[in-house]
């Protein structure tokens, strides 16, 4: 008798399990203006028409379902750029996004920009730690949702580098708040009006435990799960964050970039609690050597596809043909042929103007060139900021000073510098600079050089505020993405073979 009880108990237990309410969340981030299928390498897909696919068949299955975006909608490719990611935002409202919080290149243009998208989009944007100067919130600091009798409450977090990295006529308007503690403050406040908490951030995931959304994770009590974007970072699986006061293990999630995957996390609904299950991030690939794997959503795909029409039919002009593909993966690490051919370019358009050499940043160059035609909309897709170049004269002082700033906190971010050739930076085992040489010969502290770079490094862009000391000469004002095209179609004549030299050298301990 005691044994069937057992059975049943155990059986009842399986049944319940089995069809134990779940609550599902889908998140994606860094969508960077690309509503529409493209191709980098070998792979073939992202969108939003393949987003739609997939959503819809996971609300098929499961009704408690939150769509949720961590950021930088904004600054893409030329059919989002052209129209200041409204086919974005009109995508994001058809698959009826719960939420999005800002990322730091919502910031990158105007307010009235952020505005207006804010305004036509159907869904909350969320930024609890920026604010006008007065107080007043950027947007709103947090949300709270109700699914099968949850309350869930989302607090949208902006990485506070923004300041550095946004134009000084958007953050001269701002005040940038610690994330920690600011996300702190809002948990207390609701952490008894809910029985979930999601933290919704731009921040970053990095190799320093204490830095950005891992930094969140381990210091902030009462957070359920951190959903992240920024760092562009491929996950397997969650990075697990034991929390200071409560020695509990915080999920810490991202996925990827540019709409290429979508995360999907699984809570268990319990009578008195929401338990983590699982997280897995789903590839959106359409093509496999041109096998389909996921169709994308018709009736979307129409509608944005109108967007990149009207974009190629501007920029589809064919100015040249590549050799190979090259990419941008490593170009916030180390020099890179792309941001070589933006240099070159710079220094040929002014030659007239005899500079010394020119420098970019590596966040500045965004995208790829595949092998093959290159079209206008291409190097608008590599370069999809309106810098223009300047001609500074410059101290080698505060020269050194920028080279400073680069080897000890630009690395791997996009203040990443890169030079035109000849350019030279030794760098000691510390991090200090040990010498930096143009031609072979030392950046003398008192000599004046003549350096062509973009407007954003110009205005001391990336905290280069050294940049902002120097002398700006009068020269012809042009995008340095018109400069690389004139430079494709009339010094190398369509012919579009790169080639990159090491510029940064980290001498060794010595034993």
């Amino acid at each position: 008798m005691k044994s069937r009880f057992v059975i049943s108990m155990i059986i009842i237990f399986f049944l319940f399990s089995l069809y134990a309410e779940k609550i599902v969340i889908l998140h994606t981030n860094d969508h960077h203006g690309r509503p529409l299928s493209f191709q980098v390498g070998q792979f073939t897909g992202g969108g939003l028409p393949v987003r739609a696919t997939v959503i819809d068949s996971i609300r098929y299955i499961n009704e408690n379902v939150l769509l949720l975006d961590c950021g930088d909608i904004n600054d893409g490719l030329i059919e989002s750029n052209l129209f200041d990611a409204e086919p974005d935002i009109k995508g994001y409202n058809y698959l009826k996004y719960d939420a999005m919080t800002l990322g730091n290149h919502e910031f990158y243009e105007t307010l009235e920009k952020l505005n207006k998208q804010k305004k036509n989009a159907d869904f909350p944007f969320l930024c609890a730690n920026i604010t006008y100067n007065d107080g007043s919130y950027v947007a709103k600091p947090y949300i709270i949702k109700e699914i099968k009798n949850k309350k869930i409450g989302i607090i949208g977090l902006t990485t506070n580098t923004t300041q550095f990295s946004a134009p000084i006529s958007v953050t001269s308007h701002l005040k940038f708040l610690d994330e920690v503690e600011t996300a702190q403050g809002i948990v207390n406040s609701i952490k008894d009006s809910t029985d979930m908490i999601i933290a919704l951030v731009h921040l970053g995931i990095s190799e320093d435990p204490e830095y950005g959304s891992l930094r969140l994770a381990k210091h902030v009590k009462g957070i359920d799960i951190v959903i992240d974007g920024h760092s562009h970072t491929q996950l397997e699986k969650p990075v697990w964050v034991k929390q200071n006061a409560s020695q509990d293990s915080i999920p810490v999630v991202q996925a990827l970039c540019w709409g290429t995957f979508i995360g999907k996390a699984e809570f268990e609904v319990n009578q008195d609690k929401v338990d983590f299950l699982s997280w897995t991030p789903i590839a959106l690939q359409t093509k496999d050597k041109d096998r389909l794997i996921l169709t994308e959503k018709k009736e979307l795909l129409d509608l944005l596809q109108s967007y990149q029409n009207v974009a190629l039919k501007q920029m589809g002009k064919v100015i040249g043909q590549t050799d190979k593909d090259y990419n941008t993966d490593k170009v916030r690490w180390q020099e890179n042929e792309l941001a070589s051919l933006c240099v070159d370019a710079m220094q040929w358009y002014f030659r007239k103007e005899k500079p010394d050499f020119s420098i970019t940043n590596g966040g500045g160059v965004r995208n790829f060139l595949n092998k093959g035609d290159i079209k206008i909309s291409d190097i608008h897709n590599l370069l999809p900021f309106d810098n223009h170049v300047v001609l500074l004269e410059i101290t080698g002082a505060d020269l050194l000073t920028a080279c400073e700033h680069l080897v000890k906190h630009k690395i791997g971010t996009g203040g990443f510098l890169h030079f035109s050739k000849g350019f030279k930076i030794e760098v000691n085992p510390d991090s200090t600079l040990k010498m930096v040489t143009f031609h072979k010969k030392a950046i003398r502290p008192d000599a004046i050089y003549r350096v062509l770079t973009n407007s954003y490094l110009a205005n001391g862009g990336d905290a280069f505020e050294s940049f902002r000391n120097a002398k700006v000469m009068p020269i012809e004002t042009v995008f340095q993405r018109d400069i690389v095209i004139s430079y494709i179609e009339n010094k190398l004549k369509g012919k579009i073979k790169l080639s990159s030299e090491p510029q940064i050298f980290r001498m060794e301990q010595k034993k």
